[in-house]
């Protein structure tokens, strides 16, 4: 539920920072993030930001203060400000995986691939979520990078099936 309850939870073993709390603005100009009160379903990092996924919205922090979700001005949106952005086309999926392939952030889904451009930083005006290719049910086993090529399974019936994702003949896209 928060950062509170897990240093209860583990007796204060750890040194566990709190997320940071909304500075300016309210619901409208700084949202709450979406995970919050939400099942977490993927967490990673990417380009300096803390990753977090709940179904198929991704949030990621501030850049290079990972636990800060708010932005910091009510009238202005700045390049390093935390970005949410909805994976297209999957209303009903849930992110669970990701691998850095070809400087973007592959993201697994139960019934789809996603990619996040890492050729741009990341910002809350630029960044978006984009198919990749549609491979479902392959959240079981975590995707593996391998130089060119990204190795995820998928469980069938009495059978595993093996994929491959490549980098495509055309710049900026895959093949599956």
């Amino acid at each position: 539920d928060s950062p509170a309850a897990l240093r209860t939870q583990l007796g204060g073993s750890l040194d566990i920072p709190d997320f940071s709390v909304r500075q300016v603005g309210d619901d409208q100009t700084s949202p709450t993030p979406h995970f919050w009160g939400r099942p977490i379903t993927y967490m990673g990092t990417f380009q300096d930001r803390l990753v977090i996924g709940s179904g198929a919205v991704i949030t990621m922090s501030e850049t290079s203060n990972y636990f800060n979700f708010f932005r910091s001005s009510s009238l202005t949106v700045k390049d390093s400000d935390p970005v949410e952005v909805f994976a297209l086309g999957a209303e009903d999926d849930t992110i669970r995986h990701s691998v850095i392939f070809d400087k973007s952030l592959l993201l697994f889904g139960d019934k789809q691939q996603y990619s996040i451009d890492g050729r741009l930083p990341v910002t809350p005006a630029t960044t978006t979520v984009i198919q990749s290719s549609a491979v479902e049910d392959s959240t079981d086993a975590a995707p593996v990078a391998a130089g060119d090529l990204v190795f995820f399974a998928k469980r069938r019936e009495n059978t595993s099936q093996l994929y491959q994702i490549e980098i495509g003949d055309v710049a900026d896209t895959s093949n599956s």
